[in-house]
């Protein structure tokens, strides 16, 4: 592809990037959603903000990491909806396992909350997802990276 055919490609991305950021009505920077937090978000120290997509905000509990003898991982993820009627839940508190060294996740429970920070009566599921390949840019390829003892590029 010649420079100027690439560069032209190039703007039209970016242009089409900058107008679905701006025609989007959830945060998208990373001050935007540090922004919504502080209005929405019950500050708690033990999760740490680890990614955010148009479906909320997702944070881990990296002080309850439970490492396995088996190269897993089980940790607890919170996410905060943007949207709560979109979802049909304000807030999860979900028990996920990594294999590190196998390249792969499950989710083994899960508790949906009507309202944000964890609050109200909570449905309860009890579930293995099965386990998906980790993925780079993905929530799964995300989390892996935070708790993984030696991050991979998956």
């Amino acid at each position: 592809m010649r420079p100027l055919v690439r560069l032209a490609v190039f703007a039209a991305a970016l242009a089409a990037a900058e107008s679905a950021r701006a025609e989007s009505p959830y945060p998208s920077t990373l001050e935007e959603v540090q922004a919504w937090m502080a209005a929405q978000v019950t500050d708690d120290e033990s999760f740490t903000l680890v990614s955010w997509n148009e479906n909320g905000v997702y944070l881990v509990d990296l002080g309850r990491l439970q490492a396995r003898g088996d190269g897993t991982m089980r940790y607890w993820t919170r996410v905060e909806s943007f949207d709560p009627q979109l979802r049909g839940w304000a807030s999860t508190n979900s028990l996920y396992e990594t294999d590190c060294v196998g390249g792969r996740y499950r989710i083994l429970a899960q508790d949906q909350y009507p309202g944000r920070n964890l609050t109200g009566e909570p449905a309860r599921f009890d579930l293995d997802s099965g386990w998906t390949p980790l993925t780079p840019d993905t929530i799964g390829g995300v989390l892996a990276a935070e708790v993984c003892p030696e991050a991979t590029d998956r």
